[in-house]
């Protein structure tokens, strides 16, 4: 499936399905203020996914090359309910690039 904002698609592995939204087309049009505006809407529609949450951060740190926010959406994500490992690992990374290393290792401890 595929929209002005990106294309969507399912993989399945096992009895885990996974929905991927990737935000290439978008970046190839350069509006990457216009899809991350798109993303927080949906955040507002939505506040208790945590998959909109992460997609933001991620459009902040790929798109839009914005650490400090990326963390921001990132850590939001991770302390949502449902939130996989991996978004963990995401916040905890991008927190300690920008230099908050006490929140990155508190998140790391997270893990275990």
């Amino acid at each position: 499936m595929a929209d002005a904002f990106g294309a969507r698609s399912t993989l399945e592995v096992g009895d885990e399905r996974y929905e991927i939204f990737r935000l290439e087309p978008l970046q190839a049009q350069y509006d990457v203020e216009r899809g991350i505006a798109f993303l927080r809407r949906g955040m507002a529609w939505n506040p208790e996914r945590w998959e909109l949450a992460f997609e933001t951060g991620f459009a902040y740190y790929i798109a839009a090359r914005d650490e400090a926010q990326a963390a921001r959406f990132f850590t939001q994500a991770a302390h949502m309910e449902g939130a996989p490992e991996y978004v963990i690992r995401f916040a905890a990374y991008v927190r300690g690039r920008i230099g908050d290393k006490r929140a990155a290792l508190d998140l790391w401890e997270e893990l275990g």
